[in-house]
């Protein structure tokens, strides 16, 4: 925390073409390309996920929309919220 601010944001990765669900807090200064590098190492090795460069993160309401060349910070991209809910969308 800084100067009584909290700058960390939960990310809840559902639907991810498995039955399991993945979290972790993300800082609103880290890229988007950090959280597709996250979910690239959870989902390595798992039967049926698309390969990493294979899907896009969505966020439901409003729809956002997150391509991993994607460079901008969390906030930039419009993930400001305390929690966010991303489903992975294959291409």
């Amino acid at each position: 925390m800084r100067g009584g601010v909290n700058h960390t944001r939960s990310l809840s990765l559902s639907r991810t073409c498995t039955p399991h669900r993945c979290s972790r807090r993300f800082r609103v200064e880290d890229s988007v390309t950090c959280v597709f590098d996250y979910v690239d190492v959870q989902q390595k090795n798992t039967q049926g996920v698309p390969p990493p460069g294979g899907y896009r993160l969505v966020a439901q309401y409003p729809r956002r929309v997150l391509e991993d060349t994607d460079l901008r910070s969390l906030r930039d991209a419009g993930l400001d919220g305390k929690n966010e809910v991303l489903m992975l969308e294959p291409l």
